[in-house]
């Protein structure tokens, strides 16, 4: 597939073509044009174009290729077939050695904080993060990703601590290096050296301050107040009565992962869609052992995250813990992948902060329709889980069976998952469908009523309504029939148990009461 290939460094003198955030195959290389000057660095076929490759992602153009008064700014058109069976995988494994720094391939270092220390060792990323107030460490990756993906990394802390936070995040890039004004301790006006991003609608709006230099402002996520030319004036907090500096903004729209406060099993799931924010906090294994964190991302529609210890375990597959469809960015929102430690207001006490691989991948989506409602979103193919091939009978003279091989649902002596009923009370009430660890295979359902009702699914064995979170709350349309919820082939994964019941409102503890029987359907589970 020969593809536009977006990301890459033209040095015009020494004749290379640097691919930001992938190693080269020189097999792969489809054509590479320079727009600006019309001329022709490579095409396939042609005699005295011949590429080599001196470094990983590095293309040296031949030497009888001309680039007299060239320049590194001139636009390129590089064809390279990267995106192999239509999925591109970004990984990275902090296998260089390197003191002070990160590998410049995948990485640039934004900024190290007073006070902490960041260095790649043994097959990590060590970060100090110290004991120094506001102080903030910035690593970006050299290449934005967008659409849907699936993002994984492992992670261990050496303690968590209050004032101390962990976050990787995929966060779109408003401005680097940008001047900044303090107007008063709550009021910062940010200049833009051409063009102003913003209007007077994105006032109210959320986005990141950090990466400040100058005086001691402190990283945070700010608030637009005003927009007028090419500035933008922020509402902060806690910072010095006047000074100016430069500074970074990003994170209008992103996916972040954080690591704070003392709980060890808990990590913050924050979204933001132009600026407006949903944030909650998920259960996962503890963070003082290694564990790897699995997002999902259907761009626009949803995203869940799953975490397991690196351990070998016995099924294979992380436990979901927490899904989102609300605030999420949009497709075509280019975000970068950062890792950013950053302290509070507040001395936390020392932690050490461990990363290990790192990864951003496409996944396979197939579009789905549901019968009488909206045209559903893409639907996730890559499924985890374990099934069993039922064994061919003996084959005899005239037989049929040559190749019939059956599917069986391993958790099931039938081989078969078991259906059930949804009930919908008046007063929402926990329906247990399986009071041990299961899976659930499908979901179908009715409303007559003229208002949205919310499913919500508990990974548990009994629920208190009103107390208990739910791990998923659905939404079902209002008058809506025949609505089917996509759910892997392999099933959805419930450690402790599988109970559900339907509420009037949305979030994971609403217990507000219905018209009895407005919801009805049912679904299958082993």
């Amino acid at each position: 597939m020969n593809t536009v290939y977006p990301y890459y460094g033209f040095n015009a003198s020494a004749k290379e073509v640097t691919l930001v955030g992938i190693e080269v195959d020189l097999s792969r290389v489809r054509g590479i044009f320079n727009q600006t000057r019309g001329a022709i660095y490579f095409a396939p076929g042609i005699a005295g174009y011949a590429l080599t490759r001196t470094a990983p992602n590095v293309i040296n153009l031949n030497a009888s290729v001309d680039t007299t008064g060239h320049a590194n700014t001139d636009s390129l058109l590089v064809l390279y077939d990267w995106h192999e069976d239509n999925i591109d995988v970004w990984r990275t494994t902090f296998a260089g050695a390197y003191t002070n720094a990160v590998d410049p391939f995948y990485w640039g270092l934004r900024q190290t904080g007073a006070g902490m220390t960041v260095n790649q060792t043994g097959g990590n990323l060590l970060i100090t993060c110290g004991t120094t107030t506001n102080s903030e460490t910035i690593i970006r990756s050299v290449r934005p990703f967008s659409g849907s993906h699936i993002l994984r990394f492992i992670a261990t802390l050496t303690q968590r601590n209050a004032n101390n936070n962990c976050i990787v995040e995929l966060v779109d890039l408003v401005g680097d290096g940008l001047s900044y004004t303090i107007n008063s301790a709550t009021s910062v006006t940010v200049t833009f050296p051409s063009v102003n991003p913003f209007a007077a609608p994105n006032v109210g709006q959320q986005l990141h301050i950090g990466q400040i230099t100058g005086a001691a402002g402190i990283p945070l996520l700010a608030t637009i107040a005003s927009v007028s030319g090419l500035t933008v004036t922020l509402t902060v907090a806690g910072w010095p009565a006047s000074g100016s500096g430069t500074c970074s903004l990003f994170g209008r729209n992103a996916i972040e992962f954080r690591y704070t406060g003392t709980t060890t099993t808990v990590i913050s799931m924050r979204t933001r869609r132009n600026g407006y924010q949903t944030a909650e906090d998920i259960t996962v294994n503890t963070t003082t052992t290694a564990h790897q964190i699995e997002s999902n991302f259907l761009a626009g529609v949803r995203l869940n995250l799953s975490d397991r210890l690196i351990t070998s375990l016995a099924t294979g597959i992380s436990t979901l813990r927490g899904d989102r469809i609300a605030n999420l960015p949009d497709e075509d929102t280019e975000m970068y992948l950062q890792i950013r430690s950053l302290n509070g207001t507040s001395a936390p006490t020392a932690t050490t902060w461990t990363l290990g691989i790192m990864s951003v991948s496409d996944y396979a989506v197939q579009p789905v329709s549901i019968v009488q409602s909206e045209p559903a979103a893409r639907q996730q193919t890559e499924t985890t889980g374990t099934v069993a091939l039922s064994a061919l009978p003996a084959l005899v003279a005239g037989s049929a069976l040559a190749g019939d091989v059956g599917v069986q649902v391993r958790a099931n002596a039938t081989g078969a998952a078991t259906p059930f009923n949804i009930n919908s009370p008046a007063t929402p009430i926990g329906q247990s469908i399986k009071g041990a660890s299961g899976r659930l295979f499908s979901l179908y359902f009715r409303n007559s009523n003229a208002a949205s009702r919310w499913l919500k699914v508990f990974n548990a064995t009994s629920v208190t309504m009103g107390t208990t979170a739910a791990i998923l709350d659905i939404e079902i349309p209002p008058n809506s029939t025949g609505i089917t919820y996509p759910i892997p082939d392999a099933g959805l994964g419930f450690s402790t148990g599988i109970f559900i019941a339907v509420t009037a409102g949305k979030g994971l503890t609403n217990n507000a009461a219905i018209t009895s029987d407005d919801v009805s359907g049912g679904g299958s589970f082993a």
